[in-house]
């Protein structure tokens, strides 16, 4: 929630309607539908209200006509005050504020008395995950999270807990720390729906021209709820994206890593037409735990073979919700580090962000004895020869999925020779001048 000084400038007092001595933390939240300037504020969320913002007796209605901007504070039954000793007995919800700070006119802070510990460092917003990232300005997808922030201190405590080292931001977008994490899935904590916004949004020349959620528009101001105009189907509006005619999706989650939620709040914005898909399913999940829940943040391997022989392979974004912080277990160990690979040429199929790996990969196995290493740059190349759209991302997920599954020898001899093959097309092509490989 912006926090905007101007949004609350006409109150008057605060009333609380329990009192605040019992609460180290409250939920701050803002409403723009309030009939009247000093009855009670209804609320008609999860929780119970304690508390809500008076205005002044001139105080003027917004645009929407006969209501009014106020403020209101509430709990949630899984937070500090209902349960001591729950998830929140040493952090706080995204817009918890200590009472004691609020004020008329006057928004309310995160304290050391809300946090039940000291205050972490950018507890706002920590940093942002990332699928790719840009290497010599082209788009890159990455096979484990890039994580980018403007803390040294958060950058090397992700780099710990992830895997990866921090380096300068070379990758794309105006923070100052990345690290290449070796994680395709990160055990993260959401606190509730809220923490998901998802919008419809379509860009032109001179900026965004539509903004909407799906069926009302949401901007600009004079067309705020109305009726939107785009197709009720998923298909139908992706349709209508692709050629021009209709917004995309931009989702953005906010969550805090599990491991270490003192290090703030970090996001998450996708584009993919496929999680547009998981939506309602994601809310509806979400609702059911009733509060903050632990969720599995994956970049999840597709593959597949199109119609005419080619086979495809990305990474799209899954969130899967495991239920409340009381009953899911320690977070699984880390898993594959990052490989390089061609973006797609089909920009519509999804919106894979750049990305940034090791020249060489090894995959890991289960016996010393069964270890394959893979020439990803090289397999790269072969691909391009090759005229597939993602061959080397194709041969390694075949590799791992042997070794993983401890397949017979004779099985990883074939899978190794057709590395080979590939291997050699490729050098024969280098030698034969080929300057689209250099």
């Amino acid at each position: 929630m912006s926090k905007d000084p101007a949004d609350i400038q006409h109150e008057e007092r605060i009333v609380w309607t329990e009192d605040i001595d019992g609460f180290d933390y409250v939920r701050e939240s803002l409403t723009t539908e309030a009939g009247t300037r000093a009855r009670p504020v209804p609320w008609r969320g999860s929780g119970r209200r304690v508390g809500y913002s008076v205005l002044k007796s001139d105080a003027t209605s917004n645009d929407l006509t006969g209501k009014f901007t106020r403020r209101i504070f509430w709990v949630k039954a899984r937070d500090r005050s209902e349960r001591p000793n729950g998830v929140y007995k040493t952090a706080a919800p995204s817009e918890g504020v200590d009472p004691q700070t609020v004020a008329p006119g006057v928004w309310g802070e995160p304290t050391e008395r809300a946090w039940g510990s000291p205050l972490p460092i950018a507890a706002a917003r920590a940093g942002r995950f990332h699928q790719g990232r840009l290497s010599d300005g082209r788009p890159h997808a990455l096979d484990a999270w890039r994580v980018t922030t403007d803390d040294a201190h958060a950058a090397a405590r992700v780099a710990d807990l992830l895997g990866g080292r921090t380096q300068p931001n070379e990758g794309g977008g105006s923070l100052a720390h990345e690290v290449l994490t070796t994680r395709e899935s990160v055990r993260v904590l959401v606190d509730g729906p809220d923490a998901v916004a998802a919008h419809m949004r379509l860009w032109g020349s001179k900026g965004m021209v539509h903004e909407c959620d799906g069926s009302e528009f949401l901007s600009p101001e004079e067309k705020k709820g109305q009726p939107c105009g785009c197709p009720p189907l998923l298909e139908d509006r992706r349709l209508a994206a692709r050629e021009g005619r209709g917004p995309t999706p931009s989702i953005d989650l906010t969550f805090r890593i599990a491991a270490a939620p003192m290090l703030g709040e970090f996001h998450f914005t996708t584009g993919s037409w496929q999680f547009a898909t998981q939506f309602s399913d994601l809310m509806v999940a979400l609702e059911r735990v009733g509060g903050p829940a632990v969720c599995d943040l994956t970049m999840e391997l597709v593959v597949f073979t199109t119609k005419t022989g080619m086979g495809v392979c990305y990474r799209k974004p899954v969130v899967t919700v495991l239920g409340s912080p009381d009953t899911v277990a320690q977070e699984p160990l880390p898993k594959a580090a990052p490989t390089l690979a061609a973006a797609p040429s089909d920009p519509s199929s999804l919106f894979p962000e750049p990305r940034r790996a090791p020249e060489h990969t090894t995959l890991p196995v289960p016996e010393p004895t069964c270890s394959v290493s893979v020439d990803a740059a090289l397999l790269s190349r072969a691909a391009q020869v090759l005229g597939t759209s993602n061959h080397q991302e194709t041969v390694i997920a075949a590799l791992s999925k042997a070794v993983a599954g401890q397949q017979q020898a004779t099985d990883l001899t074939q899978l190794r020779e057709h590395v080979e093959r590939i291997a050699t097309i490729a050098r024969q092509a280098l030698q034969g001048g080929d300057s689209s490989f250099t």
